[in-house]
């Protein structure tokens, strides 16, 4: 588990810091943005939930410190195989969805980025995998049978709740 997630799970005010340099540095830099604030990892809705209200928290009490406010969407990384078959639930409370292609890539064929150098040539050259993994999505597993539905469920549950 990456050192930030765990952070969050375990100490509440970690993504509170990361939230606060961010909004506090686009203040100071005086530059119009509208950042998307992406929570990692996110493997359940009530998951999504939580982060998304430490997140606001915090940018509530950015925002009165500074007396300004700033647009900014929170969104999470689609990054595990099961936050993919709960998209259409997490959907609820992300403004925004991006892929994590290597970490699905990883779970889904079970390589390890770090090893499949040693065997990833000689699939590629005997035919056993049409593209690298970590390249190019495997059209048949993932973006098929990840993907279509994910962004099938994403769209009409953003429709209904507008």
């Amino acid at each position: 588990m990456p050192f930030g997630k765990c952070m969050s799970r375990n100490f509440r005010n970690a993504d509170k810091g990361n939230n606060r340099s961010g909004s506090e540095s686009e203040k100071k830099a005086a530059i119009k943005t509208s950042p998307e604030i992406m929570i990692p990892l996110t493997g359940t809705p009530a998951e999504m939930e939580m982060q998304k209200k430490i997140v606001n928290q915090t940018a509530e009490q950015v925002f009165a410190e500074c007396g300004e406010r700033i647009n900014y969407k929170v969104g999470t990384m689609i990054e595990v195989p099961r936050a993919a078959l709960v998209a259409d639930k997490i959907a609820h409370f992300a403004e925004f969805f991006s892929f994590g292609t290597n970490d699905l890539t990883q779970m889904a064929f079970g390589y390890s980025r770090d090893d499949a150098g040693k065997f990833l040539p000689f699939y590629l050259e005997n035919g056993i995998l049409e593209h690298d993994p970590f390249q190019i999505l495997d059209q048949k597993l993932i973006a098929h049978g990840f993907f279509y539905d994910i962004f099938q469920l994403f769209f009409f549950c953003k429709t209904i709740l507008k």
